[in-house]
């Protein structure tokens, strides 16, 4: 099946795959596209690669609106960078050096800790940059120019060295899937395993919208929502409106009908008469007539069991269940 997919560096080892454009600052879930396998319909045709196709399938309501969007280095190409641009939405993000078009002395001219080397076409910037490793970046909003980061952890003998200004809005607000992830991970409803997995990803739609309706009631009041008080509010609510109208099942109706009786059946156990409950000079078999038998008016029979905690003489075969389970009889013997 397409939808179920291996990824061993997850704990979740399968599970399904979807592709997300969340908003960087709250994690918002704007759209997201289920992988069903290579022949996925957000397949645009051969000459165009499926990482592009995403992208365009994801972000199309949004082209023409001068969003920006940052992306990974799967998805990033400098032909995708310059139709973006032409549809008024600029893109930064990570870039693989063997993407078409990508400069060759970009990926290949030497460098030391601390350098780059950038190529400019129009609005497209590629540019390369040495830290711990060689970064290659692309973006339509960027040039060459450098920048510190905003909050530095370092102590002052050792200051924060300067950055390409597109490394530092990357680091800043690529984290919006991230950020999606954490705040839905204490809460994680599609982990349980499902047999279906329709039903999988219908948790998992479930949860994304709680998400969504917190942040959408953060951003109306103007305030921040705790994410656990919300969904005990939010459960709550739907419980107070909805539940009246939940047509009870037999067996809640059943049971509602068994808690009437004041006495439960399994702790009543018949018993022999003893010695003491008969007069063995007038009745020498030990029994006494049964009080059901009596009550129904039924040919005059005499039983030698009673109820140990009802203490009354009753027949094994019907009339001890009758006796316990009717209301009639409970109601006279507990007078």
């Amino acid at each position: 099946m397409g939808f179920r997919r291996y990824n061993r560096s997850e704990a979740a080892k399968f599970g399904i795959k979807t592709f997300e454009l969340c908003e960087s600052a709250t994690g918002y879930l704007w759209s997201f596209l289920v992988y069903t396998g290579k022949q996925s319909s957000f397949d645009l045709g051969p000459e165009i690669a499926k990482s592009t196709a995403v992208v365009l399938k994801l972000i199309e309501p949004l082209l023409n609106k001068g969003y920006r969007l940052f992306m990974d280095n799967w998805f990033n190409s400098p032909i995708l960078a310059r139709f973006l641009k032409r549809n008024g939405t600029d893109c930064v993000g990570t870039l693989r050096s063997s993407r078409v078009n990508v400069p060759k002395l970009v990926t290949h001219a030497p460098l030391q800790q601390g350098q780059l080397v950038a190529r400019h076409s129009g609005d497209v910037c590629v540019l390369s940059w040495l830290d711990k490793k060689r970064i290659t970046m692309i973006s339509t909003c960027h040039g060459s120019a450098t920048g510190l980061p905003n909050v530095s952890s370092r102590p002052p003998s050792r200051p924060e060295p300067f950055k390409p200004q597109a490394v530092l809005d990357y680091n800043r607000s690529m984290g919006g899937v991230d950020l999606k992830d954490q705040m839905l991970e204490p809460y994680l409803l599609e982990r349980k395993r499902c047999a279906k997995w329709y039903v999988k990803l219908f948790k998992r739609l479930l949860n994304a919208s709680i998400h969504n309706s917190r942040i959408l009631l953060e951003s109306s009041l103007k305030a921040r929502q705790d994410n656990l008080q919300f969904r005990l509010e939010l459960v709550h609510t739907i419980l107070s409106l909805h539940h009246s109208r939940i047509p009870k099942s037999r067996r809640v109706e059943s049971s509602h009908r068994r808690s009437l009786f004041p006495q439960v059946l399994h702790t009543h156990w018949p018993v022999r008469l003893q010695q003491s409950d008969t007069d063995q000079t007038r009745n020498r078999q030990g029994r006494k007539r049964c009080v059901v038998c009596l009550q129904e008016g039924r040919k005059m029979q005499k039983t030698p069991f009673k109820c140990d905690t009802c203490d009354v003489p009753l027949c094994v075969e019907n009339c001890f269940k009758m006796y316990h389970t009717s209301r009639s009889y409970h109601t006279s013997s507990s007078m």
